[in-house]
């Protein structure tokens, strides 16, 4: 039977419908689109309170108010970031778009409806209870917060730190070696040119105006600055900075594996064009996101938000679909400061001294005192590092943009064309769109703010802060890299170099980007056969095949002929050759490669790390772990193609080694590892018993959390999950066709409610764990629908002021 619910609120126009499956999913039916997004954050409030406001907490810098000291590092970073001065330009930006401010707007007015409905009856949610505060109102401002920790997550790096750390003590031309700027392995970038070559674009805000004083272009000549030295990062500075960085809640979240791809229907087994989205990001609960369903007159969208944000993120409407991964390309770029003791407080900057702006900023803290917070800026952001000398920060992010107004524009376009017309007005982190219409058109577009620099500026290392090395302003959107209706009729995305080595802008070094082993095997499934049906998508987004270890252990196992000893080597070996390079729990196969590629890779790099200062105990889970894309690119390349290249030989020794060498090495220290960690009978040697997946809950609560338990994939497998215990995986799984009958389906881990007692904190774990994706549905079929028991009508107060 039915439980029909009356509720009168305040800021709402018309009345409206919401009408709920058994697993949460809402079907909200309104008049308008400001009442169909005051639901949206009402239904957020309801479910997800706690989360927004743990999100906007972050983002202003006040989590130490309510969690104690443990966060006030990560309060004083945001502080000196100011996203809260980033989000209020942003809303003053948004002013000039009506129909946006509208929304916002609300959706604000969704989310305090909620809060003060709590705030009346005295009782709020279960996380509000165990810390022992209560929200404050929401404001606009909050719901843009949402999207610059978003981006903050997803563009953050401390590459340039690392690098000047290591070209300190082995120079720049080792540097480029193992780090290299282009990738030196197999790639299938979804741009493959021609590219154009534009002059700069301004930014919305000049940084003249919004730093007061910046401005881009420098007074320097091509001589001068081709002459001009790179920064070197004061080694303890540079060590405090990591520890520091990486305190941050979303920083040690920055696993940013996700995958996109399309076929048209020249290519689909239902004649339509055809989508797949899985973004891979630390798995929670609740979780990252909350589906929902929508419907107005103007349009019908389905799909994911992130709570805080009213606009459906991935997902579709009646004429679209679009997914989303992480562009990685840099967005962080730092700044050594000139100073000299003449010039107390002051950098030289331009030909000229000019004053560090300091502010004063205080920080609340849960069973503490109050910390005065000072920090100093300079024309290019905050001073997040001093040692031989202050260094700011930029964040290309960091001035603000028309994120929002792309997002709503982009979720309410009927074509290709309308949709890359809306995401180019973003000017958040780097973002790969994927794309599909029911005109059969599909597409990939990068989306965002790519930084432009003068020729011979080396924005991967920190550089000079004198002006010669500014950004110059931002790559043309027309020159950015897209792809449209190609002739092979697909596309896939998976966080790999967007576009070729001829590509004519700085993106970003091979660091920034996933090594193309996920990028590689979609391409490959995507080649291999004529025609795909949704059911052969949902097998890709769960394939676990490791496209590195199929080019590697065939090496491997001719290397090892006539080294193995002992009845264990044999038993491995005779294990690894007849393995098919799936990595399934269940399977021996995949624990002696992880294990071996782990220990060639410490074999290989640990001596050039160790005289560099960052010494390394364990591979994917380490202090440069960042930084792995490029040495498994490098140990790859160097293995098939260069096995006497010089990093295989142990600096510290002066032993000169090959590839052979080093893998007949590895190939011990992996036998001896695994039997001190699992004894000598090989056949329980199973990647489940090693291998496991954890979703923690968002406070970190082990009795509220899911797992540790065994699971398949690892960090090169489309089906990702990264590390020994996976905290990251596909946070959102969906398929879908673009016909007019809607067809399409998802999943994500976790449940709809943040509350640990609703029988919607867990119920989709299931569903996620094998296959067992949810239908899209329309209002008419859900309201018609017997099992959707639970129905809402939202009625506005009679009297509103």
């Amino acid at each position: 039977m039915s439980t029909y619910t009356k509720v009168t609120v305040q800021g709402l126009q018309h009345a409206a419908q919401i009408v709920f499956q058994p697993d949460g999913t809402p079907h909200v039916k309104a008049h308008n689109d400001a009442d169909a997004y005051y639901c949206v954050g009402y239904l957020h409030a309801k479910y997800r309170l706690f989360q927004i406001d743990f999100i906007r907490r972050q983002g202003h810098g006040r989590l130490a108010e309510v969690v104690g000291p443990t966060l006030l590092e990560s309060d004083k970073y945001q502080r000196e970031l100011n996203l809260s001065r980033l989000v209020d330009g942003e809303w003053k930006l948004i002013q000039a778009v009506p129909e946006t401010r509208a929304v916002i707007e609300a959706y604000t007015a969704g989310v305090n409806s909620v809060i003060d409905e709590y705030r009346a009856s005295g009782q709020w949610p279960f996380f509000f209870q165990q810390l022992g505060y209560t929200p404050e109102p929401w404001t606009p401002q909050d719901t843009l917060m949402s999207n610059a920790v978003m981006s903050q997550l997803l563009s953050s790096t401390e590459i340039p730190v690392l690098y000047s750390m290591i070209a300190d003590k082995l120079g720049e031309d080792k540097l480029s070696k193992l780090f290299p700027v282009l990738p030196n392995n197999e790639q299938n970038p979804y741009d493959r040119g021609p590219y154009r070559k534009l002059p700069p674009q301004p930014f919305p805000i000049s940084p003249e105006q919004y730093f007061r004083e910046f401005h881009a272009h420098a007074n320097a000549s091509v001589e001068d600055l081709v002459a001009a030295t790179e920064a070197t990062v004061d080694r303890e500075a540079g060590l405090d900075f990591l520890a520091r960085f990486n305190q941050i809640p979303t920083h040690n979240q920055r696993d940013r594996h996700s995958n996109a791809w399309v076929v048209s229907g020249e290519k689909s087994t239902t004649g339509k064009a055809m989508l797949a989205a899985d973004p891979h990001l630390v798995l929670n609960l609740p979780s990252i996101w909350y589906q929902v369903h929508i419907e107005t007159p103007q349009f019908d969208i389905t799909g994911v938000t992130v709570p805080g944000n009213p606009f459906v993120f991935i997902g579709r409407n009646q004429h679209l679909a679009w997914g989303v991964t992480s562009g990685q390309n840099a967005s962080n770029f730092f700044y050594k400061e000139h100073t000299d003791e003449a010039h107390p407080n002051q950098y030289l900057w331009d030909g000229a001294w000019h004053e560090f702006f300091t502010t004063t900023t205080e920080i609340k803290v849960r069973g503490a005192e109050t910390v005065e917070h000072t920090y100093q800026s300079s024309v290019h952001g905050p001073i997040i590092m001093r040692g031989d000398a202050p260094y700011a920060l930029t964040w290309v992010y960091g001035v603000p943009g028309r994120g929002a107004t792309a997002y709503h524009k982009a979720t309410q376009a009927k074509s290709f064309d309308q949709f890359k017309a809306a995401i180019r007005l973003a000017e958040n982190s780097p973002l790969n769109w994927c794309c599909a219409d029911d005109q059969n058109n599909i597409g990939i577009i990068s989306g965002g703010r790519l930084a432009m620099f003068r020729e011979g500026v080396k924005p991967w290392l920190p550089m000079t802060g004198t002006g010669e090395a500014d950004i110059i302003g931002l790559v043309p959107k027309e020159a950015m890299p897209l792809a449209h209706n190609p002739e092979q009729h697909y596309l896939s995305t998976s966080n790999q170099r967007q576009a070729g080595p001829d590509y004519p802008y700085y993106l970003g070094t091979a660091t920034n980007f996933d090594p193309g082993y996920r990028a590689n095997r979609a391409h490959q499934l995507l080649a291999a056969k004529d025609k795909f049906s949704p059911e052969d998508f949902v097998a890709m987004q769960f394939d676990v095949t490791d496209c590195l270890a199929a080019k590697i252990v065939p090496v491997l196992l001719n290397t090892m002929q006539g080294q193995v000893s002992g009845d264990l080597e044999i038993q491995a070996l005779r294990v690894l050759s007849s393995w098919d390079y799936q990595m399934l729990a269940t399977e021996v196969g995949p624990t002696l490669w992880w294990e071996f590629w782990s220990s060639y890779l410490q074999e290989t790099f640990d001596p050039w790390m160790n005289l560099a200062g960052l010494p390394v105990k364990e591979y994917n889970a380490s202090p440069i772990e960042y930084l792995n894309s490029a040495l498994d690119q490098n140990l790859e390349h160097w293995t098939l193609a260069d096995p006497t290249n010089e990093f295989f030989t142990n600096p510290q020794t002066g032993v000169a080694r090959t590839a052979p060498e080093v893998m007949v090495a590895a190939f011990h220290k992996m036998v001896n590892t695994l039997q001190e960690k699992l004894g000598t009978d090989v056949d329980t040697w199973t990647w489940g018993s090693v291998h496991n997946r954890l979703i923690a809950s968002l406070i970190g609560e082990p009795s509220l959390s899911y797992g540790p338990v065994p699971c398949d994939g690892d960090t090169f497998t489309l089906n990702v999950s990264p590390g020994m215990t996976a905290t990251f995986g596909a946070s959102w799984r969906m398929v879908t066709v673009l016909d007019k009958h809607y067809t399409g389906a998802g999943i994500y881990p976790g449940g709809q409610s943040e509350d640990p007692t609703s029988g919607w904190y867990t119920d989709r774990l299931a569903g996620w764990a094998t296959g067992n994706y949810a239908k899209f549905v329309s209002f008419h079929d859900a309201e018609k629908d017997p099992q959707n028991t639970q129905r809402w009508e939202l009625q506005p107060a009679k009297h509103q002021g």
